[in-house]
């Protein structure tokens, strides 16, 4: 059926960074690679911490690990809770990238956020 969502076309991003504490960051980045069966240009996102240890990550390092889950996923549609935290400038650039491509590619994303929504982004409040 057209413009039917099924579960496995969704991705879910908490606000606190996923990531597995005992692995490296390139060693996390393989685990993706192997769960999604896929490939992502993901170097940028992790320039100069390769080989760190992921729990000696800050919380915006983390937070970009985690986000990268995203880029080797296929799913349809993104639901993310509060995927800006602790991003810092670059962090947010290669973020709104992402974002950008798969909304080119014909995905959806559904954020909350307590900062300023993206410049063409739709607005949906909820509660009072």
């Amino acid at each position: 059926m057209p413009g039917l969502v099924l579960p496995q076309d969704v991705i879910f991003i908490a606000s606190k960074p996923l990531v597995i504490r005992g692995l490296s960051v390139r060693e996390q980045i393989l685990y993706y690679q192997k769960v999604y069966q896929t490939n992502y240009q993901s170097s940028a996102w992790v320039q100069g911490i390769e080989d760190y240890p992921v729990w000696t990550l800050s919380q915006g390092q983390s937070q970009r690990l985690s986000l990268l889950r995203l880029g080797f996923s296929q799913n349809k549609l993104w639901l993310l809770d509060e995927p800006y935290n602790a991003l810092d400038k670059e962090g947010i650039g290669l973020f709104n990238d992402m974002i950008d491509h798969h909304l080119f590619e014909g995905g959806a994303v559904v954020y909350s956020s307590h900062v300023k929504m993206r410049q063409g982004c739709r607005e949906l409040c909820i509660g009072s």
